[in-house]
């Protein structure tokens, strides 16, 4: 349960790392003449802001509902449980607000912690036998969401470090060939 705290603190810092004025922008190293399919593969195709809501859309749509499974509890389903690329379109509609962002992804790991919290041993470590990874144990969906955090934790940490020196390289490639 810790570790889903300090992830979640983690983006936080991470973000706010990054400037409002970047943070809906496409990482430009994808088209840039000199790029090599590392950097490309490097900085991704989403924006700062785009990471940060597949992280929470994520949570929110199937993670939570994945472990009230094993708690026998109704999921409800919701208007927000649309496809993700249509979701996405509907919040920009709605405008860019990173601090509610930010909010959402804190308050639905609170919810995963109180879920987890009544959860039995026995429950906690259950295999359904599923390949899918939100078919298996609690255990494991946390684990996953841990590490699908830390997976893009990565790219957003790489927009707010290495943004700008890759660019720059990346521009000094094209006058210096060699």
């Amino acid at each position: 349960m810790k570790q889903l705290e300090e992830t979640a603190k983690i983006i936080d810092w991470t973000v706010n790392q990054i400037s409002k004025e970047r943070l809906l922008e496409t990482p430009p190293h994808g088209n840039h003449p000199n790029a090599t399919d590392y950097i490309k593969g490097y900085f991704g195709k989403w924006s700062a802001y785009r990471i940060l809501f597949h992280l929470v859309f994520y949570e929110e749509n199937h993670v939570i509902s994945s472990l009230k499974k094993y708690l026998e509890e109704p999921v409800a389903i919701s208007e927000n449980e649309l496809n993700e690329e249509d979701a996405w379109n509907r919040d920009l509609v709605l405008g860019v607000n990173v601090d509610e962002l930010l909010k959402r992804l804190h308050l639905v790991r609170k919810m995963q912690i109180k879920i987890i919290n009544r959860m039995d041993e026995n429950q906690w470590s259950a295999d359904t036998g599923h390949s899918s990874c939100l078919d298996s144990s609690p255990e494991f969906i946390t684990s996953k969401t841990i590490q699908h955090t830390l997976e893009h934790g990565n790219k957003l940490l790489r927009i707010a470090l290495f943004w700008d020196r890759h660019l720059q390289m990346l521009d000094q490639k094209k006058k210096n060939p060699d």
